[in-house]
């Protein structure tokens, strides 16, 4: 389990960082959307660059400390859960999406599904 909260971390925290320096570039122009107004990079900053920053800071540090691990482990699941419904409200809602967020989507189910099998293990 450690080792779960160590990849999801670190991997959250390169995107957080990314997203936080370049919003456009990692979030905007991947995924055909406009950014260009100083609003929409601010929110994209927020929600992709510092939520993701911290979460992933969390889950470190729920790997290096038990006393963390529960709450790293239910975060991860809560992330990946909550990627997981949007993807599949968007994809009832907007239809199939293109390779890039299909992609995304099945590497976040497969945290989700990994997140899962841990909280089994320590229930």
């Amino acid at each position: 389990m450690v080792g779960y909260l160590w990849f999801n971390g670190v991997i959250f925290l390169i995107i957080g960082i990314r997203c936080l320096v370049s919003p456009v570039e990692a979030v905007a122009i991947p995924y055909s959307m406009q950014a260009d107004s100083k609003d929409a990079r601010n929110y994209l900053r927020a929600s992709a660059g510092g939520v993701t920053i911290t979460s992933g800071v969390l889950l470190m540090v729920g790997g290096f400390s038990t006393q963390y691990t529960f709450a790293a482990l239910m975060l991860a699941i809560t992330l990946f859960a909550g990627l997981v419904f949007g993807r599949i409200v968007s994809l009832f809602a907007d239809g199939k999406p293109s390779v890039i967020p299909f992609i995304a989507g099945s590497l976040e189910l497969l945290g989700l599904l990994f997140g899962i099998f841990w909280f089994a293990q320590i229930h």
